[in-house]
């Protein structure tokens, strides 16, 4: 294991509100495209899961990752109340142990 969590990171920038941020690593469904927007990331990029999917099935289980991704997302989105994933990015969210410290964390150990 080496680098910083990506979360964390995500959670420096909204933070330090540095605009335009793309979260990709650990990217995995759309719940965490969702958890990425409410971090503050601006787009989210997935790559594992969909070279996965063109391994396993082609064009067509590609297809289908990227529409079942999508409906996580919206689905995440209308739990937390938003009526577009634009949205996201306001809403009221509780970071929990360890990633609450490590986005309070300033870099000086």
């Amino acid at each position: 294991r080496w680098g910083l969590p990506t979360a964390a990171c995500r959670g420096w920038a909204r933070r330090l509100s540095i605009p335009g941020v793309l979260a990709s690593g650990g990217i995995r469904t759309g719940l965490d495209v969702a958890m990425s927007l409410m971090l503050g990331a601006s787009l989210a990029g997935m790559a594992l899961p969909l070279i996965r999917a063109l391994e396993r099935g082609g064009e067509q289980e590609l297809e289908s990752t990227l529409e079942q991704t999508v409906r996580e997302l919206r689905l995440a989105a209308h739990l937390c109340g938003c009526t577009s994933t634009s949205e996201l990015s306001s809403v009221p969210h509780r970071i929990a142990e360890p990633l609450a410290g490590l986005i309070e964390w300033n870099g000086n150990a």
